[in-house]
C-alpha cells in the first residue's frame, strides 16, 4: 500500500514532525510505524536562508512479500 507522511523540515534539514496521512486500504497499523520512523530519520540539505520551518510529504509504496 501506499503510505504518504506530511513532514516539517527546519533550517538544519532535520524532519522535526512527521504525522501519516490516513489510507483505508492499509490493515496493518505497523505500516505508518514504519513510515514516520523513516521519514523521521531523513535529512535534507541544510540550508541557513530558507524559511525556519518548511511543510512537504514523503510518499512511501510498502509491497507485501
Amino acid at each position: 500500500g501506499k503510505v504518504i507522511i506530511d513532514i516539517t523540515v527546519d533550517r538544519e534539514g532535520r524532519v522535526v514532525k512527521a504525522e501519516p496521512r490516513s489510507n483505508p486500504s492499509i490493515r496493518d497499523n505497523q505500516i505508518y510505524v514504519y513510515a514516520v520512523t523513516a521519514a523521521s530519520r531523513t535529512l535534507f540539505n541544510r540550508d541557513m536562508d530558507a524559511p525556519a520551518l518548511q511543510i512537504g510529504t514523503i510518499h512511501y509504496t510498502f509491497i507485501p512479500q
